[in-house]
């Protein structure tokens, strides 16, 4: 079953990702800050990845470059509040398979992981 890592400092989103993943049959991981994610990503193998881009804790662009040097091959979905504008600059140049708006819906989860790893399957990465 595929592995998930979700970096998000919100405790009950971090806890309603691990809840709707675990249901899924997911083996789901979580990190509040982005040290411990950057830690558990030199640990283990990631099929998903979820980030928010506004942890307390660290620099956006600094995180996704050192996840995407750690697991190459993981989607990154990118878990947002701020506008479209702000992520693109954020995540510009950097392959993000989906950004999912929060607040979010739990099938819209589902779909996003499902497809992710269909599209890393049969595909590769999106761009």
């Amino acid at each position: 079953m595929a592995r998930l890592l979700i970096i998000e400092d919100d405790k009950l989103i971090r806890w309603s990702l691990r809840e709707i993943l675990s249901k899924e049959g997911y083996i789901v991981d979580t990190a509040k800050e982005v040290g411990t994610a950057v830690k558990s990503a030199q640990e283990n193998q990631y099929e998903v990845i979820f980030i928010d881009l506004e942890t307390d804790d660290s620099n956006p662009v600094d995180t996704i470059k050192r996840l995407r040097q750690l697991q190459p091959d993981s989607a990154l979905i990118v878990l947002s509040a701020m506008n479209n504008q702000d992520i693109n600059q954020i995540t510009q140049g950097e392959s993000i398979f989906e950004v999912i708006d929060k607040p979010f819906q739990a099938d819209t989860v589902r779909r996003v992981v499902k497809e992710s790893l269909e599209g890393k399957n049969t595909q590769g990465k999106k761009e």
